[in-house]
């Protein structure tokens, strides 16, 4: 269990870099002037100082409506991401949320927005800077892991959602409510045992599950 552990560690502290990095981003963009107070300047930031950014798919800022003011990527005039569950979350948070797997609405690909909410002067909520991590890159940096080539490993959400796997989904069922630290054993539907041991990568909302068969 001690391996098991310790391969689950290594996949997830690599998969965190990405989302560490672009709650820094995040941050850096709400306190730039132009994003911040969503001048005309604010789009032009974005390209230059944002874009490129891997697994990054796009960065966005909106009014405190949810309409979309400025993004990497082209929007239609007028979009708004009010209603969508990860922005009103982000409404009424004080810190950055992780958004459970949904499809972007501005980038139309798979994606696990993180959103930091904006306050203007008087602590008025102004809008959100968030930024949609591509799922699809998260599920490539998995299948090519070393820890693949010995066992099975799956990123699972809070809502026991399978986000990526490093090939086919977790050949048992897992327990509910996964949470950092739990280990166990488990029986595939043919009978076979495995070991698994479960690393946050995000607080509650991202959790990395790693497995190998106990024979």
């Amino acid at each position: 269990m001690d391996g098991l552990r310790a391969n689950a560690k290594a996949v997830a502290e690599r998969e965190r870099d990405a989302f560490l990095v672009t709650s820094r981003l995040l941050m850096v963009g709400a306190a730039n002037q132009d994003i911040r107070n969503l001048t005309s300047k604010c789009g032009d930031v974005l390209q230059t100082g944002f874009a490129g950014y891997n697994p990054v798919v796009n960065f966005v800022r909106t009014e405190a409506t949810g309409k979309v003011r400025c993004s990497i990527l082209p929007f239609r005039e007028g979009h708004s991401f009010a209603g969508e569950v990860w922005w009103e979350r982000t409404k009424l948070a004080k810190a950055i949320t992780v958004s459970q797997p949904t499809t972007g609405t501005v980038s139309g690909v798979p994606v696990i927005v993180m959103a930091l909410p904006v306050k203007d002067t008087a602590g008025n909520f102004a809008g959100t800077f968030s930024a949609g991590i591509g799922i699809s890159k998260l599920a490539k940096s998995i299948a090519t892991a070393p820890e693949s080539k010995t066992g099975s490993i799956a990123v699972i959400s809070k809502n026991d959602e399978l986000v990526a796997s490093s090939g086919q989904a977790i050949p048992f069922d897992l327990p509910a409510d996964l949470r950092n630290g739990m280990a166990g054993i488990a029986k595939s539907p043919s009978g076979e045992k495995w070991l698994y041991n479960v690393v946050s990568i995000s607080g509650d909302e991202l959790h990395v599950v790693y497995a190998e068969p106990r024979s």
